[in-house]
């Protein structure tokens, strides 16, 4: 007989999923309410506009005429705890790691606070499959897609998430996270606050959303001899205005904005421009008019070097024009969609995308063909795991999650096939 905490927990994860599906991520509500404990916050801190340099890394082996290797995970226990693994540096080559949506749902901060035993959240399990993958790039960016909850706010009816959430992103191995979505004012400018505190409090990077004007400034990153701009936009904040008097607030997809913070950050001194842009329809595997228009207008009256697109929660194709890519839609990484009449299963596949960048001693900047990883997001079990799809083909994977596993891995191939990194 299931308990009536199961129950409830399960029609708040239905309601709260649905109220997202129905939103289409186009800032609607849910109508669901939860008894969940507040997550503590931390006093903003704005962070220093002055290069960073990363730790040394060792990258996965990439290039630009063939696809590259990396092991398939195991499903031996692992601890929470990030690796402590030796990388040596390749001075003017750097590997970079891109994920999609990273959600913080009823289901999962549910699942968190188990793991925490009641005491706070615990998302760190979740990304046990995937952290050793992760970890082995130079420079990991991930999309965190809801604010943190503001202290005082409830957990309703706009969509929010602890800052625990963030810790456990840092944990994960990612560096750095694009801000900018239809969620980002959700919580109003005190959600944007909360959030940039929780980032800056640990020293994760962030982009797209600011808590002043002079942090909405663009910041570079140094990565073994390369500095790396990263520039994070939404098409819309549905249902929000720009808090009056701070259109720094959230940055929106506006060209003449991208122009002008492209040439920005190239003045001071960047060598590779990333752009992170939360656009596209919803559960929607092909890129629509205003993304392809948007894209082809970047290529065509900006230096832009890498497109990295979010919002869809499917996977969408990979396109390029010479050595310039965009990869149109990385899916979720971290979220809680079922299969259903309002949202699919392919809302569980996600991308985990290797995109290495080479630079020659004349300064010349080449990138080699992205390279993917698949993944899914296993709910199935209830753990919320992030499993890499191609162990599928690993026979010490239980029967059950090898099918859902391989169905994921079909559904992707059929997208991105000809960037899928082969199992070792």
């Amino acid at each position: 007989m299931i308990s009536v905490r199961v129950s409830r927990g399960q029609l708040l994860a239905l309601l709260w999923t649905i109220g997202l599906a129905l939103a289409a991520c186009g800032g609607g509500t849910a109508s669901t309410t939860s008894s969940l404990p507040s997550s503590s916050t931390t006093s903003t801190v704005a962070p220093a506009i002055t290069s960073t340099t990363p730790p040394s890394t060792t990258p996965p082996a990439t290039s630009a005429s063939t696809t590259s290797a990396l092991p398939a995970t195991t499903l031996a226990p692992t601890t929470t705890a990030a690796p402590t693994t030796t990388k040596a540096a390749t001075p003017g080559t750097a590997t970079l790691a891109f994920v999609g949506d990273v959600i913080g749902l009823i289901p999962n901060i549910e699942r968190a606070r188990q793991n925490a035993g009641g005491e706070g959240y615990d998302f760190r399990p979740m990304f046990d499959r995937v952290r050793p993958l992760i970890s082995a790039a130079d420079y990991a960016i991930c999309h965190f897609e809801v604010p943190v909850k503001p202290e005082g706010q409830g957990w309703t009816p706009r969509y929010v998430t602890p800052g625990e959430l963030v810790t456990a992103v840092a944990d994960a191995g990612f560096d750095r996270c694009s801000l900018a979505s239809n969620h980002a004012l959700d919580r109003g400018a005190k959600g944007i606050d909360a959030t940039a505190a929780a980032f800056d409090a640990i020293g994760l990077g962030r982009s797209g959303t600011a808590v002043s004007e002079a942090d909405a400034v663009p910041d570079l990153v140094e990565v073994n001899g390369i500095r790396i701009a990263h520039l994070s936009y939404t098409y819309a904040t549905p249902g929000h205005e720009m808090p009056r008097g701070e259109p720094w607030r959230v940055n929106l997809i506006n060209r003449k904005q991208i122009q002008r913070d492209i040439k920005t950050v190239r003045a001071a001194g960047a060598h590779y421009v990333v752009v992170s842009l939360h656009f596209g329809k919803t559960m929607i595997t092909a890129p629509d008019d205003f993304q392809k228009k948007t894209v082809r207008w970047l290529w065509s009256n900006t230096d832009v070097d890498l497109i990295v697109g979010c919002h869809a929660h499917v996977i969408q194709p990979i396109d390029h024009r010479g050595d310039r890519y965009v990869l149109y839609g990385l899916g979720n990484h971290l979220a809680t969609y079922p299969g259903g009449p309002i949202t699919t299963l392919k809302a569980q596949d996600g991308l985990l995308a290797f995109v290495t960048i080479r630079r020659a001693d004349d300064g010349s900047i080449t990138t080699d063909r992205p390279s993917i990883i698949p993944t899914w997001d296993g709910r199935g079990d209830g753990s919320y795991t992030i499993y890499d799809a191609r162990d599928a083909a690993n026979p010490e994977v239980p029967a059950d999650l090898r099918k859902q596993l391989e169905k994921s891995l079909r559904r992707t191939r059929a997208v991105v096939g000809e960037y899928l990194m082969a199992t070792s």
